[in-house]
């Protein structure tokens, strides 16, 4: 699975990301993150379950741990801290069906 993300203001690009969720070498699930082209951060899944999936990298600076789950047809992520803290929300909704 491959995601891009762009966070702007106007005309003005503040960030931008490309991320991806596949099998590592060992066969484990784990997301990429690449922040503005920059090499990939490795957070390893330890959590998953019917409407959830957690990944976590507690090295690395911000977000540590990244969360997916569903709410009827809406996709919702949060990132944060590994106890929880600094989160921010996202909510995303299919587009047309």
């Amino acid at each position: 699975m491959i995601g891009a993300a762009r966070i702007g203001r106007g005309d003005r690009l503040i960030i931008w990301e490309s991320t991806h969720i596949a099998h590592d070498d060992a066969g484990q699930l784990a997301f990429w993150a690449m922040p503005r082209g920059a090499p990939a951060s490795k957070f390893p899944m330890v959590k998953a379950g019917e409407r959830e999936i957690v990944f976590a990298n507690a090295a690395h600076d911000y977000p540590q741990k990244i969360r997916y789950w569903r709410e009827g047809a809406a996709l919702k992520a949060e990132i944060s801290l590994m106890d929880g803290s600094k989160a921010y929300q996202f909510s995303y909704q299919p587009m047309g069906q």
